[in-house]
Order: structure tokens, then sequence, then C-alpha cells
């Protein structure tokens, strides 16, 4: 498993903050969904 930082300004932090806790999920996990679904996405669309 690869770790890296992430830096978010404050406002970012809670709009992220905010998200996660509404979907019941960690920022890690929030976060991690999202670049998930980005890249499903952008397979999806390079294969059209």
């Amino acid at each position: 498993m690869k770790t890296f930082p992430l830096y978010f300004e404050d406002a970012e932090h809670k709009k992220i903050k905010e998200a996660a806790e509404k979907e019941g999920k960690t920022i890690k996990d929030f976060i991690v969904a999202a670049i998930e679904d980005r890249i499903i996405r952008t397979n999806i669309n390079n294969s059209k």
C-alpha cells in the first residue's frame, strides 16, 4: 500500500469532512471513493 499526504485549505477540508459525514464515511474513505469514481468515469469515456 502506498501513502501520501494531502494538503487542503481549511474551507476545502470542511466541505470534504461534511460530505464524508453525510455519507457515513471517513474522510479517507470518501476521498478514495471519489478517486475510484473518477477512474471509472475516465475509463468509460476512454473506451468509447
